[in-house]
């Protein structure tokens, strides 16, 4: 077999092959139906089926990307870092604007590589980078594990009460990104987002005329995103809650497939794989999040299940003591700790549902120079202990380093912005 990628070119009329780089003719064929372009990496060769391109052509608008990723077996308590992903599925119009914008930069790395004449190295880092920073809108994502399931998944009640609550701290033009892309997946739900007062007018004016079903609040002092996602909870009134961060994408199927999962498994708690975007290594990597979370599992690693990755059940938050308003990432992990302890029921969908940005500057536990703990590392094995120590009855869940703890003296409000 091959050790070469595989090119598909589907359109309604034939699919056309091609083993190693991208042909460039491809880009140049005028058809009047839509074509889309398919990678398949080597090492998914076996279990990609050609036969679904049909399906691929059908789902497949001009706005949107499919990463493809090998199916694997997941371990219950922990979660896992997976290979790169280097197969992809979108449609050739899209290609095309990456392959037209890259070719006119005078960067010294270009977007787009000449391997030989008449032939293309298409990354798909690189293509990624291009859709998340150039193009607008921003392209609907969805991660496909291969083989792909046949068994289609109950889709959730778009009626279920839900409310997104995010901390923005980004530019106005960004904030339109943020609602558009939110509406687009998820157009009855309520959004909460929460600005520090230092926050220009702009961003609100922005975010009243994106959608109606909004509430924007600010607080006077910036106490870090915990203190803002723990007052957006407990000023909810809908059951389902999706903390989210505003730098990161949601697939289109994020909203539905979560919530669902809630629902089938009555769960209080759920998070999803995610990939990540990778700009230091210049990699798309897949992250698998822990399937399940009770009072068996150890030391819970930092990437095993994200809270600003899931969605929660709002009366969950307040039984697990909320959000920690320290400033301390490893507070998401504090909030699971206790949600164990508790008893409640904490569970991971076998799914990629968010895209996260990991900056060129940090790693996976900071900037730390080589050789020492970093700060955020060493809270996570003191959680550990403190969680171990709980499990044996030698320490109660309020003595512990993640015990929640939260701003008394003289907090700030959360105030409401009224409408302009």
């Amino acid at each position: 077999m091959s050790n070469e990628a595989l090119w598909l070119r589907a359109s309604a009329r034939e699919v056309t092959r091609c083993e190693g780089h991208f042909p460039i003719s491809w880009l140049t064929c005028n058809e009047a139906e839509p074509a889309i372009l398919i990678r398949v990496d080597a090492v998914e060769k076996a279990s990609f089926d050609e036969s679904q391109c049909a399906r691929f052509l059908k789902e497949i608008s001009k706005t949107a990307i499919y990463f493809l990723t090998l199916r694997h077996p997941q371990r219950l308590h922990q979660g896992t870092y997976g290979p790169p992903i280097n197969s992809f599925a979108c449609s050739v119009d899209l290609v095309r604007n990456y392959v037209e914008y890259g070719t006119k930069r005078e960067d010294a790395i270009p977007y787009v590589d000449l391997v030989y004449p008449g032939s293309l190295d298409v990354d798909c880092y690189q293509l990624t980078k291009f859709l998340l920073d150039i193009a607008r809108p921003t392209p609907s994502i969805r991660c496909i594990q291969l083989p792909i399931s046949t068994t289609p998944s109950k889709p959730a009640s778009h009626s279920s009460s839900v409310e997104w609550i995010t901390r923005f701290d980004g530019s106005a033009p960004d904030l339109n990104e943020h609602l558009s892309g939110l509406k687009a997946i998820a157009p009855n739900d309520w959004i909460s987002i929460g600005f520090d007062d230092d926050a220009p007018p702009a961003q609100y004016l922005a975010a009243e005329e994106q959608c109606n079903d909004l509430h924007l609040w600010r607080v006077p002092v910036n106490h870090g995103p915990f203190f803002m996602h723990d007052k957006l909870a407990h000023s909810s009134k809908t059951e389902f809650l999706i903390p989210h961060e505003s730098g990161s994408i949601s697939c289109e199927d994020r909203r539905n497939t979560l919530v669902s999962h809630l629902q089938e498994r009555d769960l209080d708690i759920a998070s999803c794989h995610e990939i990540s975007v990778d700009d230091g290594a210049r990699q798309v990597q897949a992250i698998r999040c822990a399937l399940s979370l009770d009072i068996r599992m150890h030391a819970l690693k930092p990437f095993s299940f994200r809270l600003l990755g899931s969605a929660i059940r709002r009366s969950a938050v307040s039984a697990a003591g909320g959000f920690s308003c320290k400033r301390s990432e490893a507070d998401q992990v504090g909030l699971l700790y206790r949600a164990v302890l508790k008893g409640l029921r904490i569970g991971g969908v076998d799914e990629f549902l968010v895209v996260r940005r990991r900056a060129k500057e940090t790693d996976k536990f900071g900037t730390t120079p080589p050789g020492q703990v970093s700060d955020r590392k060493y809270l996570m094995q003191e959680c550990a202990t403190d969680f171990e120590r709980c499990r044996h009855g030698s320490l109660r869940p309020e003595d512990t380093v993640f015990a929640a703890r939260h701003i008394t003296d003289n907090e700030p409000p959360l105030e409401p912005i009224p409408p302009r």
